[in-house]
């Protein structure tokens, strides 16, 4: 089944510095976002295609335009659901089924990315909080801030595309088709999720695993990756046959990625070789301004 990513739907229709991933509310608005932009897609979806179609030219235009925007809301909502499970499973490590929720949770972002989720599975994972005693997680506030660096590391054509063809060219090198894809959160998970897809849809790869694991050295003074030894079990067991790759989405420094290599090379896969993979890679002893990610990306 091809794969059509969210963003190439977005890139082209709009300015990408246009648009904002700053966010404030509730994982529960979160949700409920994103049931209703399922929702429109399918309706506006059958409208658009529907043989015989009376819509006039600007209805049409109207309703392809509307389509278009779900993508969006789609695209950003999405990695929330992990933001918040994980933050709550690093603040509550004790919490009832706590880390079988984001597993649940990172199962769910990656087919509403492929475009193969039913509503229901949403209110399936609602259910699932509610009934594990972590109800609370949806009313817990859920903030993003604002980031232009991040958000222009998810551009499809720039970043994206050419990381998934990467690892698409390298697995015959390595001699692994299957990859486990390891996102550093919370910024490396949107544009994670996207090159990973692509790469299991280049190279049909259909063994290949993803995780998120939050390493926000500057946002949540991370001092290491943070894992539980619940999920160090699990990851190792994941892995067996694969290669690892951990990926950022974007690095100046290298210091964020380098220190995530060496913390998996030696403590959770030992002997392990590791492939380090990040959208852009800015040679800047300072983090670049807004303005400079924009300029590389339009290659000027």
């Amino acid at each position: 089944m091809a794969y059509n990513s969210l963003f190439d739907e977005i890139n082209g229709r709009r300015p990408w510095n246009s648009i904002s991933n700053m966010y404030r509310g509730t994982l529960d608005d979160v949700m409920t976002d994103l049931a209703d932009g399922m929702k429109r897609r399918k309706i506006w979806k059958s409208a658009i295609n529907a043989k015989g179609s009376k819509l006039d030219k600007k209805r049409a235009e109207l309703v392809n335009n509307t389509y278009q925007d779900t993508a969006v809301v789609l695209a950003l909502q999405t990695p929330r659901i992990i933001r918040a499970v994980l933050d709550y499973k690093i603040d509550n490590p004790d919490a009832e089924g706590v880390e079988q929720l984001l597993r649940e949770s990172i199962g769910l972002a990656l087919d509403i990315y492929r475009g193969s989720l039913h509503v229901k599975d949403i209110a399936h994972l609602r259910e699932a909080l509610m009934s594990s005693g972590n109800g609370e997680l949806l009313m817990m506030p859920l903030e993003q801030l604002g980031d232009e660096i991040s958000w222009g590391a998810t551009h499809p054509e720039k970043c994206c595309a050419i990381s998934a063809e990467k690892l698409a060219s390298a697995h015959d090198v390595y001699e692994k088709r299957d990859f486990m894809f390891i996102a550093l959160a919370h910024g490396g998970v949107a544009a994670g999720m996207d090159v990973f897809l692509r790469y299991c849809y280049l190279s049909q790869s259909t063994g290949s695993s993803f995780y998120a694991v939050r390493f926000s050295a500057d946002k949540k003074e991370d001092q290491q990756p943070q894992l539980t030894a619940g999920e160090t079990d699990y990851l190792r067991t994941l892995s067996e046959g694969k290669r690892i790759v951990i990926f950022d989405e974007d690095t100046y420094s290298g210091r964020t990625l380098n220190n995530a290599v060496d913390f998996f090379s030696n403590q959770i896969f030992p002997g392990s070789n590791i492939t380090p993979l990040t959208n852009i890679k800015l040679q800047w002893t300072a983090k670049p301004a807004p303005s400079q990610i924009l300029q590389f990306l339009e290659g000027t």
